[in-house]
C-alpha cells in the first residue's frame, strides 16, 4: 500500500477532506473501502458510512461501488469515515428531482418522493410492477377521494371486520358479487337498479318497499 505522508509535524490523526471512488461494499457491517485517485489510487481501510441515526432507532442505505463519496480519513487513510455519496458528471441527480423534493430513486425505476411544494407522496412501482404491503393492526385511510385503477384482474379486501364510510360508495362492474355468511345494507335511501334482481334463500326486508 503506497503512504500518504502529511504536513510535517501533523498529529497522524489530524482529520483531512478527501474524495473518493467506492471499491468495495461491506453491506453487513455498514462499511466501505474507497479509491483515491488524487492520492495515486491508493485504496482505504474499511471506513464506517455515516447513517441519520444508528441506536433505537436504524436508518440504512450504502454508497455502491463506483459511487464517488466524501471522506474524512487520517493523514495515512487508515482510519476515518465516509460522509455519504456526491452527485457528479457520470452519476447526476436523478431524472425528476428537484427543489422541494425529498425521496429516494432506485435503479429499477422505483420511486419513493414526497413533493412538499405541491404537498404529494408518489410510491412508484409502475416500472417492475412489484408488490406493495402494508403490514398493521388498525390501519385507518382517511381521504377526500379514493381512486383505484388498472387493468381488469383481482382486487381482494380480508379481514374480519372492513369498514367503508362515506357520504357516497359507488360499486361498478361488469358482474358484483357479495358473498358473506350475513350481509347488512343500512341507509335512508337504497337504491338498487337492474334489469334482473335475483334474492335467493331466506330474505327478509323491513320498511316501506317501492317496485
Amino acid at each position: 500500500m503506497k503512504v500518504v505522508r502529511g504536513t510535517k509535524g501533523a498529529h497522524p490523526k489530524t482529520g483531512q477532506f478527501r474524495f473518493g471512488i467506492v471499491t468495495e461494499v461491506d453491506a453487513a457491517r455498514a462499511r466501505v473501502k474507497v479509491r483515491l485517485p488524487e492520492q495515486g489510487d491508493l485504496v482505504t481501510q474499511w471506513l464506517p458510512v455515516a447513517s441519520r441515526t444508528a441506536h433505537k432507532d436504524g436508518h440504512y442505505g450504502l454508497p455502491e461501488a463506483g459511487n464517488q463519496v466524501a471522506l474524512l480519513t487520517d493523514q495515512f487513510c487508515e482510519d476515518g469515515i465516509c460522509l455519504g455519496a456526491i452527485y457528479s458528471d457520470p452519476h447526476p441527480i436523478p431524472v425528476g428531482a428537484g427543489a422541494g423534493h425529498w425521496g429516494t430513486w432506485f435503479e429499477d425505476g422505483t420511486v419513493i418522493r414526497y413533493d412538499k411544494t405541491a404537498h404529494g407522496l408518489l410510491v412508484d412501482l409502475s416500472a417492475t410492477q412489484g408488490p406493495i404491503q402494508i403490514k398493521g393492526g388498525v390501519t385507518v385511510v382517511e381521504v377526500q377521494s379514493l381512486v383505484l385503477t388498472g387493468p381488469w384482474g383481482t382486487c381482494e379486501l380480508a379481514g374480519e371486520t372492513i369498514h367503508l364510510t362515506a357520504r357516497e360508495v359507488q360499486v361498478t362492474g361488469q358482474q358484483v358479487d357479495v358473498i358473506s355468511q350475513a350481509a347488512t345494507v343500512l341507509g335512508e335511501s337504497v337504491h338498487v337498479t337492474a334489469p334482473t334482481i335475483t334474492l335467493s334463500g331466506m330474505t327478509v326486508i323491513d320498511g316501506d318497499i317501492d317496485i
